[in-house]
């Protein structure tokens, strides 16, 4: 918190002398060149990161920017060594702060480019965090923009080292302005001299507009900061004069790092993000600084929550609050990015069992066949496994942002099945429940499969029986638990399973459809028929499916409030909190058949991976 900002404003001093492509009107306080081009780039980027967020860091980055100008201007020719000696020293305390404090290397040696984009917004986040800030968009900030912060909070758990981020990411960010600063002018803005059009202006557009699409409202907050700084990186240089303010920034700039550096050997007793992927650390800093500034001053306090609690293997700010996935990133393609999983997640060592959740709900609204309760089925299926202990879920449907891989894409689905079973272990339990529109689809060689539907099929396709197989079942060991929910039509065999279960638990084969009927959740109207192959599993795999392949699931329209959900999802709940943790596998599909042929054609089905015993119960698989 202290040496991020450092490392931008001396990084800002250098893009101040950079060639002034432009300059505002009335004044000459931030002229347009590398240094303002850098702050529009941070300032955008922040703003789509989180649009509060990066509204309040704007200032802080435009303020940074002029300081960057001013201290150019002061010390004239100087400033580009004062501003690269500070530089360096930020980097230096930062990289000293990764091996003391958090015992292992800057995120920038191994990925320069995240670190250098992130380190300004995540030290302004800690800060705001810090002082009481957004505590609940705290967790919703990780929520959206986990996917690209993850590996920088990763490297900065403890609250000493994020301080020392907190002095020095703003330095560098700033003393790398006045190094822009100095880069030539292309342009000048109409009402003041004070922000050429340089590198340093194009870097802070870049940097503005990343942050942008990360987060709208903390991108939007950190926008001023960001130009802020450019401004203050252009007075800095135009005040010491371009040799003197090189020479501050500098010293600045690396001496933020130097602390930084020494604040994570001290504190998180490991190397900073910077050292294993610089361009994380790089990018990503600024934007954690600002959103943990916004946190600690009590900002988006429910945000900073639903961040954390989202994420999962990529959380954010957690604070010991989600523990460390181990994954193995050779075999697993997860949500995360390869890189940040193989950075930031162990792949040794024992490990407690893990209980962890997908669950995808998609309406389709304003497709032709839009339903009305798949996404309050998310919601039901939540809070049921809340209420069971689970902690690691991750929901899928159309409430959430499309910018996140919580949206229903199909490529996000795809990402989200191999997070679900990700380092999976004897002992873990993962649940995975699907409400939305099912079909058979028909195959090359004559057959057909199951498949469901993304909201985005049109375009992109199904997601076959096989494809979720591959991702979801056939990565899981020996020892492991899986308990599947599909609440879709024509699913009874969705995953291929070698077991079917009747009503008294006896076996019989799985039977593919031939029939189709009147549309629920389901689109084709073409008979198919095929009987599956059997695959039998290691692992304790269980399916419960609304239907036969030649049925449909339908919804379920509650009394009390008129509310739309799954049938089979609906009923599902009910049974299993009025029978707590004593109903075994064969009397819940008992129970479900029971309660939904007063009013529906559809019988759930009742498929294993492996040979279960009768007495079973739902709750030793969940």
């Amino acid at each position: 918190m202290l040496f991020v900002p450092t490392i931008l404003a001396t990084a800002q001093v250098w893009l101040t002398a950079t060639p002034t492509f432009a300059t505002w009107a009335h004044s000459g306080l931030i002229p347009i060149n590398g240094a303002f081009a850098l702050t529009v780039l941070y300032n955008i980027y922040y703003l789509a990161l989180h649009k509060q967020i990066g509204l309040l860091i704007t200032p802080y980055l435009w303020g940074l920017l002029y300081a960057a100008n001013r201290f150019a201007d002061y010390f004239g020719p100087n400033a580009m060594l004062y501003a690269t000696a500070l530089h360096f020293v930020g980097w230096a305390v930062q990289i000293a702060g990764h091996e003391i404090f958090e015992k292992r290397s800057a995120a920038i040696l191994k990925d320069p480019v995240q670190p250098l984009v992130l380190a300004p917004f995540f030290v302004f986040c800690e800060m705001l965090f810090d002082l009481g800030f957004f505590p609940q968009t705290k967790k919703d900030l990780t929520n959206k923009i986990g996917v690209k912060v993850a590996e920088y909070r990763k490297s900065h758990p403890k609250n000493k080292n994020q301080r020392i981020h907190m002095i020095f990411v703003p330095t560098i960010l700033a003393t790398a302005q006045v190094w822009l600063s100095a880069t030539p002018t292309v342009a000048t803005w109409a009402l003041s001299k004070q922000l050429p059009i340089n590198s340093a202006f194009i870097l802070t557009a870049i940097y503005n507009l990343y942050y942008l699409s990360l987060h709208k409202q903390i991108g939007a907050l950190m926008t001023p900061i960001l130009w802020g700084m450019l401004f203050g990186a252009n007075k800095f240089l135009s005040h010491f004069g371009t040799q003197k303010a090189m020479v501050i920034a500098t010293a600045v700039h690396f001496t933020s790092w130097a602390f930084q550096i020494y604040g994570h050997q001290v504190y998180e007793k490991r190397a900073p993000a910077f050292i294993k992927d610089p361009i994380q650390a790089l990018v990503l800093a600024p934007l954690f600084v600002f959103c943990e500034f916004l946190f600690e001053l009590g900002f988006y306090p429910k945000t900073k929550k639903e961040l954390t609690d989202k994420i999962g293997v990529k959380a954010f700010f957690n604070k010991g609050v989600i523990p460390e996935k181990q994954v193995d990133p050779s075999k697993v393609v997860s949500v995360l990015d390869q890189k940040v999983l193989k950075e930031t997640i162990p792949t040794f060592g024992p490990r407690p069992p893990i209980k962890r959740a997908l669950v995808i709900g998609i309406n389709y609204r304003g497709q032709k066949y839009e339903l009305n309760g798949c996404i309050n089925d998310t919601n039901l299926i939540y809070n049921y496994l809340t209420l069971i202990g689970y902690q690691d879920i991750m929901v899928m449907n159309e409430d959430k942002p499309k910018a996140t891989d919580s949206y229903p894409y199909r490529k996000y689905i795809i990402k989200a099945f191999s997070w679900l079973v990700a380092d999976a272990r004897e002992g873990d339990s993962f649940f995975f429940h699907f409400s939305g529109h099912a079909a058979l689809k028909p195959k090359k060689d004559g057959t057909n499969e199951n498949a469901l539907f993304p909201i985005d099929h049109f375009r992109r396709g199904m997601i076959s029986e096989s494809e979720i197989y591959e991702l979801m079942v056939k990565p899981l060991p020996k020892g492991c638990k899986l308990m599947s929910i599909f609440d879709c039509c024509h699913s009874g065999s969705m995953l291929g399973l070698a077991y079917n279960y009747s009503l008294d638990g006896s076996l019989k084969p799985i039977m593919k459809s031939n029939h189709t009927g009147k549309l629920e959740r389901f689109f084709f109207k073409k008979p198919i028929v095929q009987v599956d192959k059997d695959k039998a599993t290691n692992a304790q795999i269980i399916m419960v499916s609304g239907c036969q392949d030649n049925q449909q699931s339908a919804e379920y329209v509650t009394g009390s409030n008129g509310e739309s959900y799954g049938a089979m999802t609906f009923h599902m709940v009910q049974i299993l909190r009025e029978h707590n943790d004593t109903i075994t596998c064969i009397e819940l599909l008992k129970c479900l058949r029971e309660r939904l042929k007063v009013r529906y054609k559809q019988r759930p089905q009742l498929s294993t991976g492996y040979e279960m015993e009768v007495a079973t119960t739902v709750f030793s698989i969940v």
